[in-house]
């Protein structure tokens, strides 16, 4: 394949829902306490993203910048009311020229400190059931503001599992996950979340016609391990899966299951993280592994069309391996042109930051179904001074009308040289957002015309 002939931005590489509520009756919030706007971050978790009235959450805050197990609030209650979550409690600022850095956790518990131990129901059967056990947290390091804005991210594992064959038998359908992890040990500070204690049964949620699902916490379940029942009619079916299955914190696993024969049959890509050919020749497994907690990978056959010019903007830091915070770049607009589409899932693209930087790449592949859709490729990039790297990129949203939902890009280094030391090494990545995310069609900005050995590639669209 053809790859990047003009790099990204240089900055790419230096181091440098929920519990119902019954009613507003009896809930006065305190007028003088600090109140917080409140969203819950779109992920690869395509559901539960906004509060319901009477949704409660912990709040912590401090004047340290992190927490620690004495902070200047601890574990206050937060309800959800009027669009806002507010307390009855006090919490005020010290003076007018103190910044506290909040940490907000979702459903409310009674956590003595900071570092928790959260359980998921082990009957999820029920909406609330479900909800209550979709851990999420939200921070704002430096803020003196009356109404300080919280960012919620879904911190677990969500699997959907689709009964797909129009063959089903008739009756009650019900689906248990085997002897998993139901506890979780959390660390705001670091912001982990890891398997712990023993282990259950845990009964999953309806989701809608002939589909379940169910929240667990992050953990790896073994090949040829029995993961779940399907109860249909009376009728018992089991899957013990034909690898390991690792699941990843905040983010969405879809199994596809089909009857065939009067049995159940676990598809041939049952398993959505075990990636084609086609991602592992670009991306090696080992580093999916690494990028899959912060960008949905999107896999299939039926991709959209995503065709156009998109405009990404603002286009924002949205995790960085080495620690770096998303105030420590300040990215320009990216301008992004997908096209040459075809029914082979390859297509070409090219993009421009700063109206200056230009990239082009040619039989690049997209993967994806219904909506979603994700693109890869690698490149090849050098530096003034000589260093060089080989990098792979990642692409992911969900085609909406003439919009790009959730635009967020993922790049990791595969290969390095590095004469200066100032460059980011193998294996360290960063993923950049779309912060509203929506990506609008726009026009191409420059007069961009590439030759190569001689031939016009690409001309002004």
């Amino acid at each position: 394949m053809k790859r990047i002939i003009l790099g990204l931005a240089a900055a790419i590489l230096l181091v440098s829902s929920c519990e119902q509520y019954s009613g507003s009756a009896g809930y006065e919030p305190n007028p003088d306490a600090v109140a917080f706007s409140a969203s819950i971050r779109p992920s690869t978790r395509a559901t539960d993203i906004s509060f319901e009235a009477g949704d409660k959450i912990s709040l912590y805050a401090t004047d340290r910048g992190s927490l620690y197990s004495s902070n200047y609030a601890q574990n206050i209650p937060y309800t959800y009311y009027d669009g806002l979550f507010t307390t009855q409690d006090v919490l005020t600022y010290p003076d007018m020229n103190t910044t506290l850095a909040f940490y907000a956790v979702y459903p409310y518990g009674e956590y003595s400190t900071p570092d928790f131990t959260f359980s998921v129901n082990k009957d999820q059967s029920t909406h609330s059931a479900y909800t209550q056990s979709d851990l999420m947290t939200a921070s704002n390091t430096a803020s003196n503001q009356e109404v300080v804005d919280l960012v919620f991210n879904h911190n677990l594992t969500k699997v959907i599992i689709n009964l797909n064959s129009s063959n089903l038998p008739a009756g009650v359908q019900s689906i248990s996950f085997k002897n998993v992890y139901y506890k979780a040990e959390a660390n705001l500070s670091s912001n982990t979340f890891k398997a712990t204690g023993s282990r259950t049964d845990i009964t999953a949620s309806p989701n809608g016609t002939n589909s379940f699902k169910v929240i667990l916490p992050p953990q790896t379940i073994a090949k040829d391990e029995l993961f779940a029942e399907i109860t249909i009619g009376g009728n018992k079916y089991v899957w013990y899966p034909e690898r390991d299955l690792i699941l990843s914190s905040g983010v969405e696993y879809v199994y596809n299951l089909e009857l065939q024969e009067n049995s159940i049959m676990f598809t041939a890509d049952i398993n959505p993280w075990n990636t084609p050919s086609e991602i592992e020749a670009v991306i090696p497994d080992a580093y999916i592994d690494l990028l899959s907690p912060y960008i949905p990978i999107y896999e299939g056959n039926t991709p959209p069309d995503i065709e156009g010019i998109w405009y990404i903007s603002p286009l924002e830091l949205y995790y960085d391996s080495n620690g770096a915070e998303r105030d420590d770049f300040n990215f320009a607009p990216n301008y992004v042109h997908f096209y040459n589409q075809t029914s082979d899932n390859t297509l070409s693209m090219e993009s421009t930051q700063n109206l200056g930087d230009y990239s082009i790449a040619e039989g690049v592949f997209v993967s994806g179904s219904g909506n979603n859709f994700t693109v890869y490729f690698n490149e090849y990039k050098t530096q003034e001074d000589g260093s060089w790297s080989v990098m792979a990129t990642l692409i992911s949203g969900t085609k909406s009308g003439s919009t790009i939902k959730n635009y967020r890009e993922a790049f990791i280094v595969l290969d390095d040289y590095d004469v200066n030391g100032k460059y980011m090494d193998t294996g360290d990545f960063r993923v950049v957002e779309d912060a509203d995310y929506t990506s609008g069609k726009t026009s191409w900005p420059l007069d961009t015309r590439v030759y190569i050995d001689g031939d016009l590639i690409n001309v002004k669209y």
